[in-house]
């Protein structure tokens, strides 16, 4: 995780501290981040919550950080494109099941 400072100038936050933006990083175990974190690439997928905790799918904390530092190891499943929950029988059977249940009502509001 990096604190970049904002681009405009003199933006000033609470307590008269300067404001700054968190971002995940990549940065191998053994290196440190410099301050500002120029030329480092954001992590997809990954964002901080709260003042440090890097949450994300398929991370794992390394111990004793307080969730500030996390590991993203390659496992099964991660690439996969994640698709949505069909709904009234999919798109093609969408209006006709919509029809008959709309029928299905009015028939039994009948009796």
């Amino acid at each position: 995780m990096v604190e970049v400072p904002l681009e405009e100038r003199d933006v000033v936050g609470e307590g008269g501290m300067p404001r700054v933006k968190r971002m995940v990083v990549n940065v191998p175990a053994q290196e440190g981040v410099e301050k500002g974190g120029e030329g480092l690439r954001v992590v997809e997928g990954m964002k901080v919550r709260g003042a440090r905790t890097i949450v994300g799918p398929f991370v794992q904390y390394v111990k004793g950080t307080g969730g500030s530092v996390a590991v993203i190891k390659a496992q099964e499943g991660m690439w996969e494109e994640r698709r949505g929950v069909k709904v009234d029988g999919g798109e093609r059977r969408k209006k006709m099941v919509r029809r008959n249940r709309l029928l299905a009502e009015r028939k039994a509001a009948r009796k």
